[in-house]
């Protein structure tokens, strides 16, 4: 039988991870998690190249 304090260790440690929830993944990023990183790390092509710069001048 658990004790009380044990007991209430439980509920409190239940509640705050319920109030402060943490970064949630999805299952994709378990799999393969180099892919977002390799995507960020690869140049973008040139038409995404242009449009980044249009965006920046107007």
């Amino acid at each position: 039988m658990p004790t009380l304090n044990r007991e209430m260790t439980t509920v409190v440690s239940l509640f705050l991870v319920s109030l402060l929830k943490g970064e949630t993944i999805s299952l994709v990023e378990l799999n393969h998690p180099r892919h977002p990183f390799t995507e960020a790390a690869t140049p973008p092509s040139a038409p995404a190249r242009e449009r980044e710069v249009a965006t920046r001048i107007g």
